[in-house]
């Protein structure tokens, strides 16, 4: 792949990261089976994060 476009698609997905207000990225294969690992373990992670702090709060309410 030619380093203008390899260039271009990471300003892309930087775009689309900040945008989307995301952690990070890191590139996935399941074919090669890259990342994937350490996508679900980052996936489960941000949502148990999420899940924690909607509990925090839901208990604060509460109180």
């Amino acid at each position: 792949m030619p380093l203008e476009l390899i260039e271009m698609m990471n300003d892309r997905t930087k775009a689309v990261v900040d945008t989307l207000g995301l952690k990070g990225y890191f590139p996935t294969s399941s074919k090669t089976n890259t990342n994937v690992d350490e996508m679900f373990a980052a996936l489960l992670g941000s949502i148990l994060e999420r899940a924690k702090r909607e509990k925090q709060v839901a208990a604060s309410s509460h109180a």
